[in-house]
């Protein structure tokens, strides 16, 4: 038997928290998006341990993609910059996965077409929809009581995550001092900044880090101060990989280089990779080498 036993194999993985900015098909399938979807179904053949979190932009549409209303978690009261927020979270399954995605609502911060306004450039109010969405993913994990082993994140917005989770690591029950993060990096074309009013919100959190090395919070600078804040980093292009390895390097951090889409061997290849990273484990089918040294041995 494997680590978790061949019994309900697929419920007894690693529990794991996913934060995508977007995941197709939600999403045009493209950059951060068709990689959280490819990810997530991947991860959930073999673990269906996961819980994924990501914004409900306004193309997301109920009726289209059968969200229904998670009763359990709307209705927090969210509370920052003195201003009360009232939670909804809306939920529906992605194709061809066996994991529900749970899409946080606010219909003042959070339903337009996606982190860009339509000139390509950041709204001006990024800030404040970033650390809403961020409360209100980390609100919903206290929630439903989930202790995950793995937090994996990708996206402009998901990328203050870990900032907040290095920060509550190890002093609330839900993040403990064994939790691993791990980014994904895919390039973006982003156009502008991140007001520096987000400092102060992390601040209003507890979250006193000097993020000054990281100003201004362009597209960029926000990466690499992900990748600061992560335990490993997985490059979904050479673009991404050029930009940002020397800086992972620099601060020896763990690092893949996610397989190419059009590679023919594709699904293997994430296969093996979310294997090494701890998500999964893999029948013998995906390990020939172990099929042939069993029958050596008895052979």
């Amino acid at each position: 038997p494997g680590r978790w036993g061949r019994k309900d194999a697929l419920f007894k993985g690693p529990k794991i928290v996913a934060v995508f900015d977007e995941a197709a098909p939600f999403c045009a399938e493209i950059g951060i998006g068709i990689h959280a979807a490819h990810i997530l179904t991947k991860i959930t053949k073999f673990n269906l341990n996961v819980r994924a979190f990501s914004p409900k932009f306004s193309v997301i549409k109920d009726k289209r993609f059968q969200l229904h209303d998670v009763i359990r978690l709307s209705g927090i009261n969210i509370i920052f910059d003195d201003m009360d927020h009232l939670l909804t979270v809306k939920a529906t399954s992605i194709p061809r996965a066996r994991v529900q995605i749970y899409f946080i609502e606010d219909t003042e911060l959070l339903n337009r077409h996606g982190p860009l306004g339509e000139n390509g450039v950041f709204y001006p109010d990024i800030h404040e929809r970033i650390m809403f969405f961020i409360k209100s993913v980390i609100k919903c994990i206290e929630k439903i009581m989930w202790v995950p082993q793995y937090l994996h994140v990708g996206g402009i917005m998901s990328a203050f995550v870990p900032v907040i989770i290095n920060k509550l690591r190890g002093q609330i029950p839900h993040f403990t001092q064994h939790l691993k993060i791990r980014v994904s990096v895919a390039e973006m074309n982003y156009d502008g900044e991140v007001s520096t009013e987000i400092l102060r919100f992390l601040k209003e959190e507890d979250v006193d880090y000097d993020l000054s090395e990281f100003l201004p919070l362009n597209y960029e600078n926000i990466m690499r101060m992900v990748i600061k804040f992560s335990d490993a980093v997985l490059f979904h292009d050479q673009q991404s990989y050029q930009r940002f390895i020397d800086y992972t390097k620099k601060l020896k951090k763990e690092f893949y280089v996610v397989p190419d889409l059009m590679n023919h061997n594709y699904d293997v290849e994430l296969f093996l990779l979310l294997e090494k990273l701890g998500y999964v484990e893999l029948p013998d089918e995906y390990h020939p080498e172990r099929i042939l040294s069993r029958t050596k041995a008895t052979g």
